[in-house]
């Protein structure tokens, strides 16, 4: 059961990874998709980027601990996966601050 799902969550990933830089490819012209380089990626956006994934990884950590009535789960999941996010998205925010 573990290989199955390890294995189904490695290939949805890369098709959901994967699926948005072909969907932008395929609105734009060739002529256009050649000169990408030349038009560079504004700040607001990787602001906006920034701060949308460090409330995303912040609200993961409250969705772990408080969502939750299980001891067992809400310890390993706050250890395993909340704390990290916890640390990347005030990290990330504080960051952008500067």
């Amino acid at each position: 059961m573990g290989l199955g799902t390890a294995a189904f969550g490695a290939i949805a990933a890369g098709l959901i990874g994967a699926s948005f830089p072909a969907y932008r490819a395929a609105r734009v012209s060739p002529l256009e998709g050649l000169a990408s380089r030349a038009k560079p990626v504004r700040r607001a956006t990787i602001r906006r980027a920034r701060g949308g994934s460090a409330f995303a990884a912040i609200v993961l950590d409250l969705v772990i601990v408080l969502g939750t009535t299980d001891g067992q789960f809400a310890f390993w999941g706050y250890a395993t996966v909340g704390l990290p996010a916890m640390f990347v998205g005030f990290f990330s925010a504080e960051r952008g601050r500067r």
